[in-house]
């Protein structure tokens, strides 16, 4: 609340294996989502897309369940949430 956002839909999906995703780059493809695998952070799949501008529309992270990764990052939210001058 009250934070400035990017017009960006950021998701963040939990699933039984990362590894299953692999197998099915064919379909995020697709749907128009560009498949960029771990992108910096180990055991992420990470998918965008964008609109016909090149502008970015969504990004999905996808964690298996139980990585340390999807704590970090709703900490992260909670933070800004709970610490509003950090946050302006």
């Amino acid at each position: 609340p009250g934070l400035s956002a990017k017009p960006v839909v950021d998701l963040l999906l939990v699933v039984r294996g990362v590894a299953e995703l692999d197998g099915r780059e064919a379909a995020f493809r697709h749907l128009g989502y560009r498949c960029r695998g771990e992108n910096g952070i180990t055991g992420r799949r990470y998918y965008t897309l964008d609109d016909i501008s090149v502008r970015r529309q969504f990004q999905v992270h996808c964690f298996g369940a139980g990585s340390r990764e999807i704590e970090r990052h709703l900490a992260f939210r909670d933070y800004l949430r709970t610490h509003p001058q950090t946050a302006r």
